[in-house]
């Protein structure tokens, strides 16, 4: 009987420790995966920065102001624009992106291929011409608009897929809404440049308006908190006094680029403060999100 009861004990031990060691392993595989969609959603963001970066690039050139070093960053961008693309698609080990098999992902993907394809054929004639012509700054600033909407559905479905595992939390949030100000930079540059070249002036006077909206709305919430949006305030003084500095340049940055949305002019030196600009911006929101990334 002893041993009977003995045996039925270890039997039981056993199973239980399965039972954990699986549980603990579901919750490992959860951890990973969630922490594959982070990283996969800040691949795609900055997918967005290389898109805004191209276009920004390339009307600089239309403008006559460019440096020795514009061509040979427009080759890199393009190039590493690809390969991501590819690497979001069929996995790749060095930058950490697993191969896709969501169908709804997949389709999202080959709608920036489409974009992507004609995108990229119009900057890599003006590489090879050294010069943009009117109608390829026409192209790139008409695909630009939807190459972008194209990476945040992309953006958005990863994370319906990624809602089914885990809920976002505020850390995350702030993160996310980080990556969108950094876009958002690179995105009121390309539609002043497109203002300034003197292309359908109207349409991005408009655009520039909700571009300087939005990148106002958003650092005012990272610093004073937007529960709507699941945004924390910010968390440390370190942060605050970071986003501070950044406060500092946008309120630099700000009446030049407002200027511009109402007179739908902009000198040539004001061109250089707005690239200006939005390179410290770029380099103040780094700091951020590596202090976020840090917590």
């Amino acid at each position: 009987m002893a041993k009977k009861l003995k045996k039925i004990f270890s039997t039981l031990v056993f199973v239980a420790a399965v039972l954990v060691a699986g549980h603990t392993s579901a919750l490992a595989k959860n951890e990973l995966k969630k922490s594959d969609y982070s990283h996969i959603i800040a691949v795609v963001g900055e997918q967005r920065m290389t898109a805004h970066q191209l276009s920004k690039e390339t009307i600089l050139l239309a403008l006559g102001q460019k440096n020795e070093d514009s061509i040979e960053r427009l080759k890199i961008w393009l190039g590493e624009f690809d390969r991501t693309l590819n690497g979001l698609r069929n996995g790749n080990t060095e930058m950490k992106l697993p191969a896709n098999k969501n169908k709804k992902v997949l389709e999202r993907l080959n709608k920036i291929d489409e974009l992507w394809l004609l995108f990229k054929s119009a900057v890599r004639q003006s590489i090879a011409d050294g010069t943009v012509s009117r109608a390829s700054v026409a192209v790139v600033a008409d695909l630009n608009v939807p190459l972008i909407q194209a990476l945040d559905d992309l953006i958005k479905e990863i994370k319906i897929e990624s809602a089914t595992g885990h809920l976002v939390s505020m850390l995350e949030a702030a993160m996310d809404i980080s990556g969108q100000q950094r876009m958002l930079s690179h995105k009121i540059t390309k539609e002043v440049l497109l203002i300034a070249y003197n292309h359908d002036v109207e349409i991005y006077k408009k655009h520039l308006n909700k571009s300087i909206a939005a990148f106002e709305t958003n650092l005012v919430s990272m610093i004073e908190g937007n529960f709507e949006i699941k945004l924390l305030p910010a968390p440390t003084p370190q942060i605050r006094g970071q986003l501070r500095r950044v406060q500092t340049v946008w309120d630099r940055f700000r009446p030049i680029v407002e200027g511009t949305s109402k007179t739908g002019k902009i000198s040539p030196t004001d061109i250089q403060q707005v690239v200006g600009f939005n390179a410290s911006l770029l380099k103040e929101m780094d700091k951020v999100l590596e202090m976020y990334g840090e917590l």
